[in-house]
């Protein structure tokens, strides 16, 4: 029987062959099935369901060892091993219970082939047919052989009138008849049917001079039975020469008819296999050259028989292969009976077909090779796939440029062609200006939109053969090879003008502009450092203003790095305890008593130095440090207040909140868990925002500070006067009190304009129901003019500096009060 070796494919990775592939599983009377790495049954079919002992619906999803237990010590070694090697296990024989018959043992025959995608094994195929009937068949014959080897064949004779004459142990137990019962008895006994006159046929034959007879015939047993035998007829003469009798050597065949019908059933179903497989096949001579193929070999190669049995395919081969036979020769006389290839072939109308090549040398009983089994799986879409697939991996799905990883390979590349030449390499990190606002104001959809207009603006401003690629969010990069800081800087100012012009989507035009910041290679320049410096290179653009160039200078990263080492310190010190709290007192210009005191942390680094805000705040609002510690600092000031309050109650704290804290979406539920633990009231604590931090992010600072005013907290606009649309903050935003600038109070008494600010915000304030609090009181003469200004309090270095807990609490235990007359 010719070996079955059909590789089994997923049906995505096959979608041309997936209708005749369906219909080869649903009717071939072999069992089909698909496992996945976790050896999980994904696909069978009926056949093979029927012999695992339920439905395709039930077995679909099971683990193989759920579905046959008994037999999955045999299986599992073959499973482990095509998952490992990637290569197929043929023609194993496994033995045990079926289902379908528990009475006996049954026998398979089955071969596992390796499902691979990109070079991977995702799966296992399985084909398997039952040859229990074949085995069983092969056992008899044995069994038989040996009786006939132990006694020979069955012999007998019988007169003219078909009596039988002698009868030897063989045919007794050929036939059933002892001696003493069919001696004397007529031969035609044996005979298949009733009324037989086979014998008289023979008589005649043999009568008229003709040679022994040898034929193939079916003899009846004494129990009724039929069995085959190949007989040998002669005559036995007397000694006048003339016919006496006749000789019979029967011997048993009914095994080897058998074991026929078995072969021809089994080629039938190879040939319906064969023909009707999704997978093409076909059977091709030691010479290379095929005797026959399949209808699905024919549609691969678009090609009639005529054209493809009887001459090789060199004339189909892509130009760009070497043809297969010159490949599988040398492979196969070095004793590799298997190969297994990815090729490309030509069809009529010039169109290439990839195809998934196996071959498998077939080899007599002797082990000389006859021929080879070829089979060819069209894997063109899952080919196109692949090459999607690729790109898709190596570019922007948005706008079509190369992604990150293309990027960095570029650079590289760059990098050690600029080496070669001896020329430099120039790089431009992009960044569009306020992109959020866009987001956040027209949707992601017009967003999307816009980062295809400015890949494509930046595309026509650079020179041909410089790349631009997206780095990721709303950041560009551009690398030029053969290049000087001039001719980057001009490329880097075009492309600033291009995305300065008007955008217009759907019914919005858009104005935004971009920063940028620019770097040329060096002799130690990386594809990393390269990016690392122009992205610190356009950080400095967007602090100079945004909508600039900046070329990168080394300072820039011996910041970066002193940010980096001040945030590991920062962060560090939080953890060591190393921050701590002072206060500041707010005195009631009319009683002179303290009525409030605002935290101000400070850094007591190792070294000893009492570092102040002003030097590491602005670092941990960049690096999201502040969030921790401003969570630090709360705490320590609600818990220090609940104490002063046991001897003061109605002081108050407080404390200031910067940009990352307002914007943290969680700060509303922090300030709550903090009141919670501490006890103190939402209307003791006042927190602190500055002008600046409003005009980072409106709409969010107005959420914010809504859901912070419903826990009870006083909001106080920090800086008062400083900024642009201080006046409009009072309508849009719910503050309770507001804070002058220090730089007004400087210059109360010595600017008119400053006292006249004041004197303007003091009213302001007044008519709106808001409290107010001058900062920054360092002299007698400005304690004195707010009094005239009537601002009811006042804070600064005059009346207190700001002192540590344990100086504050000294002060609220004593109730100290200021002179205010």
């Amino acid at each position: 029987m010719v070996p079955i070796h059909a590789p089994i494919v997923d049906e995505n990775e096959a979608s041309d062959t997936g209708a005749l592939l369906e219909m080869l599983i649903s009717k071939t009377p072999l069992g089909f099935a698909f496992v996945d790495r976790d050896l999980r049954i994904v696909r069978l079919n009926e056949v093979l369901a029927t012999v695992n002992g339920s439905t395709v619906r039930d077995q679909l999803g099971q683990l193989v060892a759920d579905v046959i237990p008994d037999l999955w010590p045999q299986v599992e070694p073959l499973y482990r091993h095509v998952l490992d090697s990637g290569e197929p296990v043929l023609d194993v024989k496994i033995t045990g219970p079926s289902s379908l018959d528990t009475s006996k043992t049954h026998h398979w025959l089955a071969s596992y082939y390796p499902i691979s995608r990109a070079g991977v094994v995702v799966g296992i195929g399985t084909v398997t047919v039952d040859i229990t009937d074949r085995i069983e068949a092969e056992q008899q014959h044995e069994r038989i052989l040996s009786i006939t080897d132990g006694s020979g064949d069955a012999i007998f004779s019988s007169t003219e009138l078909s009596i039988v004459t002698n009868w030897n142990p063989s045919a007794e137990a050929l036939f059933g008849f002892s001696a003493d019962e069919i001696i004397g008895e007529s031969v035609e006994r044996l005979a298949p049917a009733e009324g037989a006159t086979e014998y008289s046929l023979l008589w005649g034959h043999l009568s008229s001079g003709g040679l022994p007879e040898r034929l193939e015939t079916t003899r009846r047993r004494k129990d009724g039975s039929l069995v085959d035998v190949l007989m040998t007829v002669s005559p036995v003469r007397d000694h006048a020469g003339a016919l006496a009798g006749l000789s019979f050597i029967a011997h048993d065949i009914t095994q080897e008819r058998e074991a026929e019908r078995d072969r021809r059933a089994a080629e039938e179903r190879f040939e319906i296999s064969f023909q009707q497989a999704g997978i093409g096949a076909a059977l091709v001579g030691l010479d290379g050259v095929p005797t026959r193929v399949n209808h699905a070999v024919c549609d691969l190669l678009a090609r009639p028989k005529e054209q493809l049995i009887g001459r090789r395919w060199t004339d189909y081969n892509h130009p760009d292969e070497i043809p297969l036979w010159q490949v599988l020769q040398a492979k196969l006389v070095s004793g590799v009976d298997s190969f297994s290839d990815e090729r490309r072939y030509l069809r009529p109308n010039g169109s290439t077909v990839w195809a998934s090549v196996h071959i498998r040398t077939v080899r007599n009983s002797s082990g000389v090779p006859e021929y080879y089994f070829m089979q060819l799986l069209d894997i063109t879409d899952t080919k196109r796939m692949e090459v999607e697939l690729a790109h898709r991996a190596l570019h922007d799905t948005l706008t079509g440029l190369p992604n990150r990883a293309l990027l960095t390979d570029r650079l590289t590349h760059g990098l050690e062609r600029s080496r070669r030449l001896g020329s430099r390499l120039g790089v431009m990190f992009l960044d569009i200006d306020d992109f959020k606002d866009v987001n956040d104001t027209l949707g992601h959809s017009c967003g999307d939109e816009l980062l295809r207009i400015v890949a494509r603006r930046v595309q026509g401003a650079i020179r041909p053969g410089d790349s631009v690629a997206r780095f990721g969010g709303d950041e560009f990069v551009v690398v030029c090879d053969e290049i000087s800081v001039p001719e980057l800087d001009e490329i880097a100012s075009r492309i600033l003008v291009v995305i300065r012009e008007p955008i217009q989507i759907e019914d919005n035009e858009i104005h935004i502009t971009a920063s940028i910041g620019l770097i040329i290679s060096d002799d130690e320049a990386t594809a990393e450092r390269l990016l690392q410096d122009s992205d610190l290179a356009m950080y400095r653009a967007k602090q100079h203003g945004r909508d600039k160039r900046e070329l990168y200078d080394k300072t820039l990263r011996a910041n970066a790095e002193l940010r980096l080492v001040t945030t590991a310190a920062l962060r560090l010190g939080l953890e060591r305890n190393e921050f701590t709290v002072y206060y500041q007192p707010v005195v009631d210009l009319v009683t002179g008593s303290m009525v409030s005191a605002e935290a101000l942390v400070r850094w007591e680094h190792p070294n000893g130095i009492l570092v102040n805000p002003d030097e590491f705040i602005p670092l941990a609002e960049q690096t999201g440090m502040i969030i921790p510690i401003g969570a630090w600092v709360l705490e320590q000031a609600c818990q220090h207040l609940i104490e002063w309050q046991e001897m003061m109650p109605s002081m108050s704290i407080a404390v200031n909140l910067s940009v990352r804290q307002v914007l943290d979406q969680d700060i509303t539920k922090r300030v709550e868990e903090v009141l919670l633990r501490t006890g103190v009231s939402g209307s003791d604590l006042s927190l602190e925002l500055t002008e600046s931090l409003l005009m980072e992010d409106v709409h969010s600072c107005a959420r914010t500070l809504v859901s912070l005013k419903a826990l009870g907290i006083r909001l106080v606009i920090d800086d008062f006067g400083m900024g642009y649309s201080s006046l409009s903050y009072l309508k849009k935003f719910p503050f309770d009190a507001v804070k002058v600038d220090r730089s007004f109070v400087d210059g109360l008494g010595i600017e008119d304009h400053d006292t006249a600010l004041v004197a303007a915000i003091v009213a302001m304030a007044a008519a709106l129901d808001l409290e107010v609090t001058a900062e920054g009181v360092e002299t007698r003469d400005q304690q004195v003019l707010l009094q005239g200004l009537h601002c009811p309090r006042a804070q600064g270095y005059y009346l207190a500096k700001p002192m540590p807990f344990v100086d504050m609490s000294r002060l609220v235990r004593s109730s100290h009060h200021w002179q205010v007359d």
